[in-house]
């Protein structure tokens, strides 16, 4: 019986977690202020108009705040906050297959031409 239980219990908790819908974006707590006051954009004005769904299955989504400790040894270590700090127009996943970041779409024709679609509502500077 007790193990009829926990398989009870456990099937009840996988369905409520597959039935259970995404969260949606909310306000990021550090720019509230900034917002209220007219200074910046609300989250929704932010927001490509196609915004990339990560898959976050084995995962949990993290709380704002806290501190980063990097190994920056020597001030000119600081270049590499370059690497932590950028956004990607492609990635890899979890089974290291190339994937779209901020591209909505790769087209590769003949293994040598790449055609990079950039989701809608994007911006970038060259500089």
């Amino acid at each position: 019986m007790h193990t009829f239980l926990n398989i009870l219990a456990s099937a009840l908790v996988v369905s409520l977690i597959a039935t259970s819908p995404a969260k949606a974006a909310s306000e990021v707590p550090s720019l509230l202020k900034m917002v209220e006051s007219g200074a910046l954009p609300p989250l929704e004005q932010r927001l490509p108009l196609i915004p990339a769904k990560p898959s976050f299955v084995g995962k949990q989504i993290g709380e704002y705040g806290g501190s980063i400790r990097m190994l920056m040894g020597k001030s000119k270590d600081i270049r590499q906050m370059v690497v932590y700090g950028y956004s990607r127009l492609v990635g890899y996943d979890d089974k290291l297959q190339l994937q779209a970041d901020i591209l909505e779409k790769i087209e590769v024709e003949e293994g040598r031409i790449f055609t990079l679609h950039i989701r809608p509502g994007h911006r970038w500077s060259d500089g």
